[in-house]
């Protein structure tokens, strides 16, 4: 029987739109040709694009290089290193950088390398959406589906860019195929393999970007709700099962993670919303904001010429595409309404629908008829989408079409070039050889940033990092006292504006300072590097070797008044191995007993490479003293901690001492310096029993920016540590132990801690209120409620208390309970 003597129905089920016909190898052939294009046009681009990458891609590479280093030194049977590999990131989901590990391997660290690892997902995305366009409707629509996803302008700009959301679409499209075969098996055993398959690859796209949960939510709950409406136990045990997967691949990252998930996300959500002028819920342009945006993410013949075929022709389809392009339509309408119903919007946000849409869009192409209409109408719009894609991409000329055709789709590499990041990173490694340093970026541009200066700190060897200063002007006095090298440029600062002007007039004012070099930037403006001229950390190699760790001397005033901060220069001798793992516990012993800690790591840890031999490490620290500190001479005793095992020695030192007199002279406006880390530290982790916790996790966020391994933190833990094994009933010792390990959450350490404070400081609500945030942070809601009660029985009324119970017993079941503590005023 021929084609034209079958009914109408399985005519049209038949039918192929394109004049080939159709085999599995011809359309892997196919496939691989419209990859193998699109492949070359984005390494095309990559390769002439000379600008560095923007704020959010900077982000990404650094936790790239972060798993890569840490992948090398895998670790399957170690706790602690699970710890750190899901730790390492924990704002944004680390698949991606995971799968870029590899690509580092094999090519070398870079930005260009790093994208690379795109070609997998483009892969992952071409098979998903030809797959989902032959299962549901035929091969031809496939085939048009992967074509239109190598044409859409959202999907070709984000596959040159190292960001989640073209990973995110990838995963989408494969998890969105799996759902769609399970939808449709019919045997038992399919419903189970496609379930598993589904679950899999659903965890590892919300383990890619959280978001993904709005483009597969309705798909879900649709198979999951008509499960139960059949109350077919074949079809929910999959369903159960399929979820319990996803979870359990979910789950060491997000426990791990989930409290900075919820604050960055609001920071992220509702805190960029405002800054960007997003339209608020209540009004029609929050929910056609995306609509809108069709055209620059599809351009208009991609849209426009499907569509007509939809409303054209659609009409007289057969039922069972009917229920296919209703699954489609449904699911992609949910995407929409979910992603408009997030405050924060942006077009990259929304890629993940894209693939939907793209086999709908195929659909409405194939119902054009076969004849010179529908031929013109579908060959004519794949090649105006091609020279649209070439001259959004490069610079060809056209861009009165695109501007017509593809608003907003203009994506040029930077052909010049010429930003000096790299030479930057470089003059500072040379300036020392055996420190790491930390350099304070003032402007904040898509092309010069914190981000970029860190990742090529961190391809460099990891011995320079970048970060954001001067963004507030309240604190640009205490950067320029804590950082000794500072980044400005003249002409525009970037999205800094504010304290830009006072930080580079406070800059330019201070003798401390010298510019170190300078380089001219592509927009005409220069880039010039600030170095303090006395560093707070010196290393100088010693021609003699010294057989143990020394003090060699140290520098201070004659007398110091409370309240103030006192200028101490020390200078330790030793072999490196000692000098590089050396933790220092200063006490600078006074009359009645009364101690002046001053503890740190030689060279505040921050010493660099292995070098053989011994050296001297001059260290010019802030030594606070407590206005209520007694007067009297202070004399200084050290002992010698190394970090890396329990060894440990007191030194014999010389007679140091320090004179306290009310009546001493405040240091100079030339002398004057910042308290070091550690010692800002203590006095912050002294406000924890008056729950000051705003305070002191402002001030925390602050000092986080000068010493970006956080390392200060963990030279804090080991003195206090240690310190509180001598002197159990220190009390201030307990606060800055526990908060040290909040800090590098590490929370069974944390839970014990708290423990120690509440047995020493039996009588503060706050203590049982940290212990009981510990245990909710770990889920243990049965401890947090215990030491809740205890907290609302010595002050009932206290907000934090009240807010930390109805947490406990939300996650105990009590909804009860926890609508009365949460919405009950006390």
């Amino acid at each position: 029987m021929s084609l034209r003597q079958l009914p109408l129905q399985r005519r049209l089920e038949h039918r192929s739109v394109w004049k080939f016909v159709y085999t599995p190898r011809l359309d892997l052939w196919l496939l691989l040709g419209l990859g193998v294009l699109s492949s070359l046009s984005d390494r095309l681009w990559l390769a002439l694009d000379q600008s560095m990458p923007a704020w959010d891609p900077c982000e990404h590479f650094n936790g790239s290089v972060t798993y890569w280093r840490l992948l090398q030194h895998f670790s399957l049977n170690s706790q602690d290193w699970w710890r750190d590999f899901w730790m390492a990131s924990p704002k944004y989901p680390p698949l991606l950088y995971i799968l870029t590990a590899p690509v580092y391997a094999l090519l070398g660290l870079g930005t260009d390398q790093a994208t690379w690892v795109n070609l997998l997902f483009s892969v992952v995305l071409l098979g998903s959406v030809y797959g989902l366009g032959r299962h549901l409707f035929s091969s031809g629509v496939g085939l048009g589906a992967a074509a239109l996803v190598c044409l859409m302008p959202g999907l070709y700009v984000s596959r040159t860019e190292y960001l989640l959301d073209y990973p995110t679409t990838a995963g989408v499209a494969l998890a969105f195929y799996c759902l769609s075969r399970w939808r449709s098996a019919q045997q038992f055993s399919q419903r189970w393999d496609w379930a598993v398959a589904s679950g899999v690859v659903i965890g590892l796209t919300l383990l890619c970007k959280q978001t993904a949960l709005l483009f597969l939510l309705v798909p879900v709950l649709w198979l999951g709700l008509k499960a139960l409406a059949q109350r077919s136990w074949g079809q929910i045990l999959p369903w159960l099962a399929s979820l319990g997967l996803a979870g359990l691949i979910l789950w060491p990252w997000y426990r791990t993670n989930w409290l900075l998930i919820l604050t960055s996300s609001n920071r992220a959500v509702f805190e960029s919303a405002a800054l960007e002028g997003d339209p608020p819920l209540n009004t029609l342009a929050a929910w056609t904001y995306y609509l809108a945006d069709l055209p620059q993410l599809l351009s208009w013949p991609l849209l426009l010429v499907p569509l007509v075929g939809l409303l054209l022709y659609g009409w007289r389809d057969t039922p069972r595409r009917r229920q296919s392009w209703l699954w489609l339509g449904g699911s992609w309408l949910g995407a929409y309404l979910l992603c408009s119903l997030l405050v924060n919007k942006d077009s990259r946000y929304v890629l993940p629908y894209l693939p939907l849409l793209a086999v709908l869009l195929a659909y409405g192409l194939s119902l054009w008829p076969r004849n010179w209409l529908g031929r013109s109408a579908r060959w004519g719009m794949l090649a105006l989408a091609s020279v649209l894609m070439l001259c959004n991409l490069f610079p060809l000329g056209g861009s009165w079409l695109t501007a017509r055709l593809s608003p907003g789709s203009l994506h040029w590499p930077d052909l010049k070039g010429g930003w000096p990041q790299a030479a930057v990173v470089a003059t500072v490694a040379r300036a020392d050889p055996y420190l790491s340093a930390n350099l304070g970026v003032l402007p904040s541009l898509p092309n010069l940033n914190q981000g970029n200066v860190d990742y090529f700190g961190a391809v460099a060897g990891g011995q320079v990092h970048g970060r954001q200063v001067a963004v507030q002007a309240a604190q640009v006095r205490s950067d320029l006292h804590s950082l000794d090298w500072l980044l400005t440029k003249t002409g525009d600062p970037g999205s800094v504006r504010s304290a830009y002007a006072l930080a580079v007039q406070a800059l330019a004012a201070d003798p401390a300072f010298i510019r170190a070099q300078s380089w001219p930037l592509p927009d005409q403006s220069t880039l010039s590097l600030h170095r303090r001229q006395q560093l707070s950390v010196q290393v100088t190699p010693l021609s003699q070797p010294v057989a143990a760790l020394e003090l060699a001397g140290v520098a201070l005033p004659p007398s110091a008044r409370p309240g103030s901060v006192v200028p101490v220069t020390y200078r330790w001798r030793g072999p490196w191995p000692d000098l590089k793992s050396g933790l220092l516990l200063l006490d600078w012993q006074g009359p009645q007993g009364v101690r002046l800690q001053h503890d740190h790591g030689v060279g505040l840890g921050r010493l660099y490479g292995e070098p053989r031999g011994s050296y001297e490490v001059r260290e010019t620290l802030g030594l606070p003293v407590p206005a209520n500190l007694p007067s009297g001479l202070y004399t200084l005793r050290a002992l010698y901690l190394d970090r890396t095992s329990t060894r440990s020695a007191r030194l014999k030192l010389p007679a140091i001492q320090l004179r306290v007199d009310p009546a001493a002279p405040l240091p100079s406006a030339a002398q004057a310096v910042e308290p070091d880390l550690i010692s800002q530290f203590r006095l912050l982790a002294a406000q924890l029993p008056q729950g000051n916790l705003e305070r002191v996790f402002s001030e925390l966020a602050r000092i986080n920016q000068y010493d970006p391994l956080q390392d200060y933190v963990d030279q804090a833990r080991q003195a206090y540590a240690y310190r509180l094994r001598g002197q159990p009933s220190n009390r201030n010792l307990a606060y800055g132990l526990a908060l040290a390990w909040v800090l590098q959450r590490r929370t069974p350490e944390a839970i014990r801690a708290f423990e120690q404070v509440t047995q020493l400081d039996p009588q503060n609500p706050y203590a049982y209120a940290y212990l009981a945030f510990v245990n909710l942070y770990d889920f243990r809601a049965g401890p947090a409620e215990r030491a809740l009660a205890k907290a609302r029985q010595l002050d009932p009324n206290l907000p934090e208390v009240r807010t930390l119970s109805g947490v406990a017993a939300l996650l105990r079941g009590n909804l009860v309970q926890a609508w009365r503590f949460l919405n009950t005023p006390p």
